[in-house]
């Protein structure tokens, strides 16, 4: 069995595309004192994406069962009413984006069966 050269190595490796994997923070508050307050604080009600790429993945929680689940959207798009506080680096990806969408639904389909069989629950404010 023969192996590939150095030279051929590196130009696979240099062929790879590195993507930032950045989580996005929203925060839900309306803005205000008692916003400012809790984020200075380092707390709030807080909505997070994760964005790859040019879309950001998330997950919404709604009484409609045709809403709830995983979802993306163009990076920094503020959920109604949300403001976007800041960003943080968690990392890199070598997948492709076709991998990337084919990763998500994935675990958007066992988290929906993991809704409809009731073990985990949809988050809710009371």
């Amino acid at each position: 069995m023969s192996r590939p050269s150095r030279s051929s190595h590196r130009s696979t490796l240099s062929s790879i595309k590195k993507t930032e994997v950045i989580i996005n923070v929203y925060d839900l508050l309306p803005p205000g004192r008692l916003a400012s307050t809790l984020w200075a604080l380092g707390t709030s009600l807080l909505h997070t994406g994760v964005a790859i790429g040019d879309k950001e993945f998330a997950f919404g929680g709604h009484d409609r069962p045709e809403v709830t689940g995983v979802y993306w959207t163009k990076p920094k798009t503020e959920p109604p009413g949300a403001i976007w506080r800041c960003d943080i680096l968690h990392g890199f990806t070598y997948n492709t984006p076709e991998e990337i969408d084919a990763i998500v639904r994935e675990v958007g389909t066992f988290v929906a069966l993991l809704l409809r069989l009731k073990l985990i629950s949809k988050p809710r404010l009371h």
